[in-house]
């Protein structure tokens, strides 16, 4: 895996002023953490501000590894150029995404490529 940024199961955690070019997802929040009691952590207070993303999959990529909620989320200030594919949210684990925004996103030739399979 060449994912550029992973947060796990993170508390108000902020990723600010950064350019990630990376030859899988450039960000890829996950809640993967087990807890003792068989249950999973959430994410909760993401903020992702200021970005350049280039990536050769994803820009953003929401739904993998999602077990425990991911909620309150923000993405504003965000540039995605030349990746494949630009904001993707896949579910595919039994974990919830709520109540995110994207604000101020723009995406500069996104270059679609793969099988159709989402």
């Amino acid at each position: 895996n060449n994912d550029g940024i992973d947060p796990v199961s993170c508390t108000n955690f902020t990723i600010r002023n950064v350019d990630v070019n990376t030859a899988d997802d450039a960000i890829s929040p996950k809640t993967n953490l087990p807890l003792p009691d068989g249950s999973w952590a959430p994410m909760r207070g993401l903020r992702v501000e200021n970005a350049r993303l280039r990536s050769k999959s994803f820009a953003v990529k929401m739904g993998s590894e999602i077990y425990g909620d991911l909620e309150d989320f923000s993405f504003n200030d965000i540039r995605i150029y030349s990746s494949h594919q630009g904001i993707g949210v896949d579910l595919r684990e039994i974990g919830n995404v709520r109540n995110g925004t994207f604000s101020n996103v723009n995406i500069l030739r996104a270059e679609w490529v793969g099988s159709g399979d989402f």
